[in-house]
C-alpha cells in the first residue's frame, strides 16, 4: 500500500465527518467541516492510501506564527502504521516553511499512544485543562502540548 498526503481541503467535508466519526468522541458532522472550510484560517492535510480512499487526517488553525491543531484522525484499521508519525512530519515540514513557530494541541491524558508519539516527536507538556473531554472518561484531563517546528 500506499499513502500520500494530500491538502485537507481536497476531501469531501462528508469523508472528514466519518473518519471524525470514528476516531473521537466529539463526532463532528459535515456540516461543522463545511464551516470550517469557510475560515481561511483553516488548513492541514489527510493522508490517501493508494491514492483512492482518505485514511486519516490532521486539521488546524493558523494565527501568524502559532498553529492549533484541532483534529488528528487515523482510522482504526491504518493505526500501528507509521501514518500518524508521517502527517506530522509533514505538518513539522509545512509549519517550517510557512514559518509557524509553535505547534499546540491538545490530548487525553487516557490517550497513552497519541501522548507516546507526540512525545517522541519533541512535543513538551505546557499545560492541563482538566475535564475537558466531557464525554470520555467522565471529563478527562486534556495535556496541552507545544512543539516549536524551528527546533526540530
Amino acid at each position: 500500500m500506499t499513502y500520500r498526503t494530500i491538502p485537507i481541503r481536497q476531501v469531501s467535508t462528508q469523508r472528514l465527518a466519518e473518519i471524525h466519526q470514528q476516531c473521537l468522541p466529539s463526532r463532528w458532522s459535515s456540516k461543522d467541516f463545511a464551516l470550517l472550510y469557510a475560515d481561511p484560517a483553516y488548513n492541514g492535510f489527510a493522508l490517501e492510501e493508494n491514492q483512492l480512499k482518505v485514511v486519516g487526517f490532521i486539521d488546524l488553525h493558523v494565527v501568524v506564527e502559532e498553529a492549533e491543531v484541532y483534529s488528528f484522525c487515523i482510522t482504526p484499521e491504518h493505526r500501528g502504521k507509521g501514518l500518524g508519525q508521517k502527517l506530522l512530519k509533514k505538518l513539522f515540514t509545512e509549519a517550517h516553511q510557512r514559518n509557524i513557530q509553535k505547534i499546540f494541541l491538545e490530548v487525553s491524558e487516557a490517550n497513552t499512544a497519541g501522548r507516546h508519539l507526540y512525545r517522541a516527536l519533541g512535543f513538551k507538556e505546557v499545560g492541563r485543562r482538566y475535564g475537558y473531554y466531557p464525554q470520555t472518561d467522565h471529563g478527562t484531563t486534556a495535556i496541552v502540548l507545544c512543539s516549536c517546528p524551528e527546533n526540530r
